[in-house]
Parts: C-alpha cells; sequence; structure tokens
C-alpha cells in the first residue's frame, strides 16, 4: 500500500511513528506492505538538517506525481492548500483520512459527495476528540442506532484553563500564559477562545448523529470572551463547575440543532469531574440510554493513531460506510435553569431586562461585584451574559455557605 503524506508537523511526524513502530501488525491486517512514499513539507530549509529516510519534497508538482498512492493522508490543518490538495486527489480516485476538522466542517459536504462518486472514502476520525473513537464508532458499531442529542468537552485548551482556574484559583488570562508555555494554546489563541474549535467538531458530531450537515449560520458559538471571574467563583460556591460545552440535539422532522457555549455542571453530570486537556462526549438515545467517552482531546500520539486506525477501519468496510439517516428520535422539550449575571454598575437596567422577557425568576444570588438572576425556560437569551446550568441542580436545595453568595427568594 502506497501512502502519500501532506504535512510534517506535530501529526504527521506522529502518523509517520506510528507507522513505523507497528508497520508489521498493519501489514498483517492489511495483507499487504505499507509504505510512505512521499512526505510533502511547507518549509524545506527547517527539516534540511534531519537525517531523513523518507522522500520529502516541498514541491506539490514532485509530490503529486511521485507515484499512484493507494492513499493519502492530509495533517496540513486549516482551508487552504488543504482543500486544494484534498479534492485533487478525492476526483483522482484516491481516498483520503483527514485531522482537519476545519477542512470537514467547511467543505466536508461536497468532499463526501466526490468521494461517494468516485465509491472511495474521505475520513476524518482524528478531526474530533483526538483519540476518541467517536467518528468510526458512530459510523459502525451505532450506525442505526436512533440518537437525539450529543454533548461533549471537544477543546482541550478551554478545558485546562477552566481547571486551572477551579483546582488553582488562577484567573482566566494567567491559566491561558500556562496552557502556552506548555504548548497546549497556539501564541493566537482565537480559535479555542472563542469557540471556533469545538464549533467546527460539533457541526462535524451533528452531521453523523442526523444525517446532515447543518447551516453553519444557524449554530450559535460562544466562547469564553465574556465569562468574568466573579462568574466562575459565584458558580463554584453553588457547587457547579464551568465548562465549554457542545451540544447538538435532534428536534424531528429532519430538524437539528446545536451551540457552543460556556455552561454551568452539576456534580452529578459526568462532565464534572473530565479535566485538563482530557475531552468528553456524552451520546444519548432511546435504545442506548447514555454512553460517555473520555480520553486525550489533541497531540501527537493519539491524533496519529487515531488517523492509521481510521484507515484500518475504511479499509474493513472498503471504502463503503455505513451511513447514519433517518433513525433518529425527538429529544424532549425540557426546560433548563440559566444564570444571567448583571454587573453592579448594570443594576438598574438589568433587573428591568431580565424581568421584560416574562422569564421565570427563580432565585437571585450576590456577588461583590454584581447580580446572578437564575431563570428557568428554553434558549433564553440576554443582553447580559448567560449560561446555562446542565445537569440535576435545583436553587431550591442550594445550601449558600459564603455570605459573597446569598439567595433571596423571589
Amino acid at each position: 500500500m502506497k501512502i502519500g503524506l501532506l504535512g510534517f508537523g506535530t501529526v504527521g511526524r506522529g502518523v509517520v511513528e506510528r507507522i513505523q513502530m507497528t508497520n508489521q501488525q498493519l501489514t498483517n491486517t492489511l495483507s499487504q506492505q505499507i509504505n510512505i512514499e512521499a512526505v510533502l513539507i511547507k518549509n524545506h530549509q527547517k527539516h534540511q538538517a534531519e537525517k531523513q529516510t523518507l522522500f520529502v519534497t516541498n514541491d506539490w508538482q514532485v509530490f503529486s506525481q511521485k507515484c499512484d498512492y493507494d492513499v493519502v493522508f492530509e495533517a496540513i490543518g486549516g482551508l487552504e492548500p488543504a482543500y486544494e490538495y484534498t479534492r485533487f486527489f478525492l476526483e483522482k480516485g484516491i481516498p483520503v483520512v483527514s485531522a482537519n476538522k476545519k477542512l470537514v466542517a467547511e467543505k466536508g459536504s461536497e468532499l463526501e459527495e466526490i468521494a461517494e462518486s468516485r465509491n472511495i472514502f474521505y475520513s476524518y476520525e482524528a478531526a474530533v476528540a483526538g483519540g476518541i473513537p467517536i467518528i468510526n464508532l458512530l459510523e459502525g458499531s451505532l450506525s442505526t442506532t436512533p440518537i437525539s442529542k450529543i454533548t461533549g468537552i471537544l477543546n482541550g485548551t478551554t478545558n485546562y484553563i477552566l481547571t486551572e482556574v477551579k483546582e488553582k484559583g488562577v484567573t482566566v488570562e494567567e491559566a491561558l500564559s500556562q496552557a502556552q508555555l506548555l504548548g497546549y494554546a497556539e501564541s493566537d489563541p482565537k480559535d479555542d477562545i472563542e469557540g471556533y474549535d469545538a464549533w467546527y467538531k460539533i457541526r462535524i458530531l451533528a452531521k453523523l448523529c442526523f444525517g446532515s450537515w447543518l447551516n453553519p449560520n444557524k449554530v450559535e458559538r460562544k466562547g469564553l470572551n465574556d465569562v468574568q471571574q466573579w462568574h466562575i467563583e459565584l458558580g463554584q460556591k453553588l457547587g457547579l463547575t464551568l465548562k465549554l460545552v457542545a451540544e447538538a440535539a435532534y428536534l424531528g422532522d429532519g430538524e437539528a440543532k446545536a451551540e457552543v457555549a460556556p455552561a454551568f455542571i452539576s456534580n452529578d453530570h459526568p462532565f464534572t469531574y473530565v479535566n485538563g486537556v482530557t475531552n468528553a462526549i456524552l451520546i444519548e438515545g432511546p435504545t442506548i440510554g447514555q454512553l460517555c467517552l473520555q480520553g486525550p482531546g489533541a497531540g501527537k500520539e493519539a491524533t496519529a493513531n487515531s488517523m492509521v486506525e481510521d484507515l484500518l477501519f475504511q479499509s474493513n468496510y472498503e471504502g463503503k460506510r455505513s451511513k447514519s439517516s433517518g433513525v433518529q428520535s425527538e429529544v424532549a422539550n425540557s426546560f433548563n435553569h440559566y444564570f444571567i449575571f448583571v454587573a453592579n454598575e448594570d443594576l438598574q437596567e438589568g433587573i428591568l431586562e431580565v424581568e421584560k422577557d416574562d422569564n421565570q425568576i427563580c432565585a437571585q444570588y450576590s456577588h461583590p461585584e454584581g447580580e446572578v438572576y437564575v431563570v428557568k425556560g428554553q434558549d433564553i437569551t440576554s443582553p447580559f451574559p448567560v449560561i446555562k446550568i446542565i445537569g440535576d441542580w435545583d436553587p431550591a436545595q442550594v445550601k449558600v455557605e459564603t455570605e459573597s453568595a446569598i439567595l433571596f427568594s423571589l
């Protein structure tokens, strides 16, 4: 089997190491020798000092014409040139294994159509949740299982930041700086902090669960931008843990919705104890109840392992992927508690805003920097920061142990 590799960064190197380390097992499983024929890199000078036994080039024409590849691994990231290269190989009838969540989310519909028309596969197990085998679980073992909702902690960077804030009492900014030092966050952390990374991933999961790609303009995205330190502190005093959560739910009649937003998690929910850079995914449906998966969300070894296993999964299916189609079940029209945070300087306007929408106000808590109003409903919106509560949490049963958070009956 002739392999082409697009990209030789962290993930690309991981793929090479994984193939070399388990070459004999791969050969036995695939019943043929697996060889990496060429690697396309961006900066040739960067790799000149390294001793390479691989054929490495930064010339696209040379790479694309090196041989008739049996499969290409795409580990570039971003839209271009990954889209151009992926489309080129798919149109030639060469399967592509990708780890590129942005490309899959933005161009997946088109690229899947090309692959299907050539009777080959375009697969992307490594694009979501790193080492958790969620994509092929949905397409394989759960391919006809009705799913009502899928929820996930899909971004390891923000989960690390929020874990540090909770456990060490540092600020979000201090935790972000530490994440950058450890290599968990880029120098420009926009995709993580503003929720784009999880936004791409939940769109992919929603498609797999409910059978069609959602309109990205209808998938809400909120990051950590509006979260203030006192919001987190008050939530913790009320027994809640803040996470950046991605969620997609089936509404019936072929309709689904998805969003990414900060959420407070109650202590009875499994996400409460998902810490650091770990990812977790909760699948819900009438025949399975709840399935929770947890594991590394990124990293060289985990992502490369998913890419190689993806090839094996697709090879066993001979390029014909099992589809999730038309067997979803409607999610219950459930109501949630929401926090609406109003800073001290906005209190007069804030209470008028909270009351004018006929919100069912369940409780009010005080903090030296502001007030939080607890309301119950569906899809609560406000010009002030709103954070949903996930799990079994009842303000009537909350015992506030500090003077900075006081319950008022309303």
